[in-house]
């Protein structure tokens, strides 16, 4: 018998996006948007695809995406960003997926990001990751930022690809690391790192440059030529912030005694 699939979104002030994003999903049986208080056109757009709107305060995105597939009823979710689509081929094949039984309880899916203009292969940019799975199989964790599905059972790969329209341009992509690393910062905290002049120098210093080579070496960002070198600094750029960001916010509690 064939099964339904929920599509679920989490949005604040996308409406330059999600036009695109709903189009590609509107064959689904239930789409769910959550929604932090945009001030946009956001939920005036999302209307016209679905009634099953839900806002709430964002305090982090493992959370908000947790909230969001627990409002679904369907079979199967197909857990999307607001920036994305979902290309015909990928369509198809989850169709596929819900006609005929299957092993697996959530599936890998190839995510194309496309950044200033082309798409990256390289930099750790092209890799599967779940988007697709079981209602009640597969969870969030509660990561502020760079969170994760966990699936319980196995785990099987797509072909079809999502594409992913990343940051508008450079002043875009920095506010993005701006916002993304306070939440980094606040991940350390509960990890318990504690910064001290005995370990500035590699926090600071030394972890940024692990990065970038991480990148732009062994991940391979060379071969993206100009794109590589900016995503391999900015990524060496966002582990020097989310250091400084942790050391900032311990400074403050410092003084709060």
């Amino acid at each position: 018998m064939k099964k339904t699939i929920s599509a679920v979104i989490i949005t604040m002030n996308e409406e330059e996006n999600i036009r695109a994003c709903l189009e590609g999903i509107k064959w689904t049986d239930e789409i769910v948007i959550v929604d932090s208080f945009s001030s946009d056109r956001t939920l005036e757009i999302c209307r016209g695809y679905t009634n099953k709107i839900f806002q709430r305060e964002m305090s982090g995105f493992g959370e908000q995406k947790q909230f969001a597939i627990e409002k679904a009823a369907s079979d199967w979710i197909l857990s999307i960003d607001a920036d994305e689509v979902v290309t015909k081929e990928l369509k198809g094949e989850i169709k596929g997926v819900l006609k005929e039984e299957t092993e697996y309880n959530g599936f890998k899916i190839f995510r194309k990001n496309i950044y200033l203009g082309r798409p990256i292969r390289y930099c750790g940019w092209y890799v599967p990751i779940i988007r697709l799975f079981k209602r009640g199989k597969g969870r969030f964790n509660e990561k502020k930022v760079h969170e994760e599905i966990f699936v319980d059972g196995n785990v099987g790969l797509l072909k079809g690809e999502i594409m992913h329209n990343t940051y508008k341009n450079i002043s875009h992509h920095l506010e993005k690391i701006d916002s993304f690393t306070t939440y980094d910062a606040d991940e350390l905290i509960k990890k318990g790192v504690v910064l001290k002049p005995s370990n500035c120098l590699w926090y600071f210093v030394f972890k940024p440059m692990v990065r970038f080579f991480q990148k732009f070496v062994l991940q391979k960002g060379i071969f993206e030529g100009i794109h590589g070198l900016i995503l391999s600094i900015n990524a060496a750029m966002v582990v020097f912030i989310n250091y400084v960001k942790l050391w900032e916010k311990q400074q403050k509690n410092k003084k709060d005694y």
